[in-house]
């Protein structure tokens, strides 16, 4: 569930990246992060 999060993340934050929408890039990030931390336990 970690991993899926973290790619999601990677994938809205670049598109949000791409698109030049802050928004997308920032709850790309936090997913990410989400993510990251759901692997560590």
């Amino acid at each position: 569930k970690g991993a899926a999060n973290q790619v999601a993340g990677n994938v809205k934050a670049a598109a949000g990246k791409v698109v030049g929408n802050d928004r997308l890039h920032a709850e790309g990030e936090a997913q990410d992060a989400k993510g990251a931390a759901q692997r560590l336990g």
